[in-house]
């Protein structure tokens, strides 16, 4: 219904296919759910095993036939995303990257339309991930109030973020995948009136972005403080 609704509204998904949360405890309990625990039957004793244990990395790739044969047809899927903020799995860059090379080169192998693969990071601006020919967009996701940074604003900062970004790999497209000025967004919000969500948008499109920033609390935020117009 989603692939659908795109098609009737000219937009375009990026899929995730991994969380992290689902691979650590202390954003949802993730593990401690997870099928490829061992606690489940699972072939794993610890999460960070996932991208090096050849039973799992067998298992992904049945998953994935079914995925890509389920909604690989769509010309509205722009990019798999293989893991949603994956720096928040247990995982290091010398186990990840040999990892992403096999999944992505059995994807390929498999998905006779060919479509783009990204991943995305939470607040990190680079990651040697992204020299990865594999790595065809570079995403990050970021939340002001997290920024080791006094500006706030993304109007002010947005072009030397994206220096940064683009900065550290060969050239391709950047996305802001998911921003917000605070994770809380259930009331306390330090601005109502969607300031930060307008210039977001506005400067990431500006500075050389693939696309504007997508902001994460629809539900929470624009839709509590009727917000909706920035977009229009």
């Amino acid at each position: 219904q989603i692939f659908e609704m795109a098609e009737e509204r000219d937009m375009y998904v990026l899929l995730f296919l991994l969380n992290c949360a689902d691979f650590n405890n202390w954003q949802t309990d993730g593990w401690n759910g997870n099928p490829y625990n061992a606690a489940h039957g699972g072939p794993l004793d610890r999460p960070e095993q996932f991208v090096t244990d050849p039973a799992a990395r067998a298992l992904l790739q049945r998953r994935l036939n079914y995925i890509i044969n389920r909604w690989g047809y769509s010309p509205r899927l722009l990019a798999w995303e293989w893991w949603n903020e994956v720096n928040l799995a247990p995982f290091t860059d010398e186990t990840l990257i040999p990892w992403l090379q096999e999944m992505t080169a059995y994807l390929w192998a498999h998905d006779v339309n060919r479509h783009l693969v990204t991943n995305s990071y939470a607040i990190s601006d680079t990651s040697p991930t992204w020299i990865l020919p594999e790595m065809e967009i570079i995403q990050k996701h970021e939340y002001a109030h997290q920024e080791a940074t006094t500006t706030k604003d993304l109007a002010e900062r947005a072009a030397a973020d994206l220096k940064t970004l683009v900065g550290s790999a060969p050239p391709k497209p950047a996305l802001l995948g998911e921003f917000g000025y605070g994770t809380e967004g259930y009331g306390n919000d330090v601005d109502r009136t969607g300031i930060h969500l307008h210039n977001g948008i506005w400067a990431t499109t500006f500075v050389g972005y693939a696309g504007s920033g997508m902001y994460w609390f629809w539900d929470v935020y624009i839709e509590v403080y009727r917000a909706w117009h920035h977009f229009r």
